[in-house]
């Protein structure tokens, strides 16, 4: 098992450094105004992925995991047919979001239902833990990525929306390869799905997807704030003073997709000592790291600032280190809700996000008030703290009560 994770931790560090060099080209050919538009639409995929692994791919995991070893459960074709209403919603999503900026529907939408479908595809793989079809499915992502953007590059203008269009089109070839062999079922009976949901899912779901709710609108609470009482040219600088710790993300959500399944199967085998040692160990893999990669940015800062900021008015390095301390206790949190969720205890992990989303907008307000923007990664921080240190304490006083 510990190989598999490897394997997609890895995985998802090449997707990361792709994602990392996409927007550090971006940053050098866009506007920073156009790059704001970009990375607007960019938050808004991510948000639409949270709410799929809510409402359909953590209850199918936990479901399954629980029950079947290996394979797809009996249920699968009712996963499917839901998973294509949540696509068809992603689209009607992105014909709003057309309405209300200069972006091309076609674009956004292209971009917004294949990057679901694709993530999709990649959660029915990891349930059987196919972690090398996954990697395999990602080199093709890229590969189509960098191709398409290299042709519009020698033949047309880089736009956000030619980008959006490129990275689309790339993602849904990649989709559409495991499709050809999971030879996927679909339900068609409306009165079939729903009680399905209602009977089966709905109990996980509803909790989970309002703590989902409450943690995107504490974590993407910036982006309505600065595009509100600032400009979008400070939320693209604020963007790109995160794109360093894009990658970090990217990383622990491969650690994620296989840790998920692997904890709520030792849990369910009440294999509670391999249990802690897997959490201990993931918590002092995700410290290590982030602390390294916060020294790196500070003695290449001079660098980095040259290469990416020279046309920028505001000086960085504060930005850039408070989202470097902020993406750590993230990921911190991250980790310990993982393995909150192998005890489906969706509902007090909802509360707890309440808690920490409250902390949140107060923070937020208190920055807005009494100081600036560059200040803003503070408050997101110091939501994600709370939330870390909640769950962290709920965590060992469930494994007591197991392990009694």
């Amino acid at each position: 098992m510990k190989g598999k994770i490897i394997t997609s931790i890895l995985n998802q560090g090449i997707l990361s450094v792709f994602n990392l060099l996409i927007s550090i080209y971006l940053i050098k050919v866009l506007s920073f105004n156009s790059f704001g538009q970009y990375s607007l639409i960019f938050a808004i995929g991510m948000t639409l992925i949270s709410f799929q692994n809510s409402l359909i791919v953590t209850p199918m995991a936990i479901r399954t995991k629980k029950r079947v070893l290996q394979g797809f459960s009996k249920y699968i074709g009712f996963y499917n047919t839901i998973e294509l209403i949540y696509l068809l919603i992603a689209f009607f999503i992105a014909f709003f979001i057309m309405i209300f900026s200069k972006l091309s529907l076609i674009a956004v939408g292209l971009y917004l239902v294949s990057f679901c479908l694709r993530e999709y595809i990649k959660s029915l793989l990891l349930i059987d833990f196919n972690v090398r079809k996954v990697f395999f499915l990602d080199v093709v992502f890229i590969s189509l990525s960098l191709l398409f953007l290299f042709l519009n590059k020698a033949l047309y203008q880089i736009t956000p929306n030619s980008v959006l269009l490129m990275l689309g089109g790339a993602s849904l070839c990649a989709a559409l390869i495991p499709l050809l062999y999971l030879k996927l079922k679909l339900t068609f009976s409306v009165t079939k799905i729903y009680r399905f949901y209602s009977m089966k899912i709905w109990s996980i779901s509803k909790w989970s997807s309002i703590g989902v709710l409450i943690t995107e609108i504490h974590s993407r609470l910036y982006i309505i704030v600065l595009t509100t009482f600032y400009s979008a040219e400070i939320l693209g600088l604020v963007q790109a003073a995160r794109v360093f710790f894009g990658p970090l993300n990217l990383l622990i959500n491969g650690w994620i997709r296989v840790a998920r399944n692997y904890l709520t199967s030792l849990l369910g085998s009440n294999s509670l000592s391999k249990f802690g040692q897997f959490y201990k160990l993931s918590i002092i893999c995700v410290v290590v790291i982030n602390v390294l990669i916060l020294f790196l940015i500070y003695f290449t800062w001079a660098f980095v600032e040259d290469y990416l900021f020279s046309d920028a008015e505001e000086k960085m390095f504060l930005t850039v280190f408070l989202w470097g301390v902020c993406v750590a206790i993230i990921q911190l949190r991250m980790v310990t809700s993982t393995a909150l969720q192998a005890f489906d205890v969706f509902k007090i992990q909802t509360l707890f996000n309440l808690v920490a989303s409250l902390s949140t907008v107060i923070s937020m307000a208190f920055i807005i008030v009494f100081s600036d923007w560059r200040y803003v990664p503070l408050s997101i921080a110091f939501g994600e703290l709370v939330l870390l240190i909640m769950s962290y304490i709920y965590l060992n006083k469930l494994k007591r009560v197991q392990s009694a």
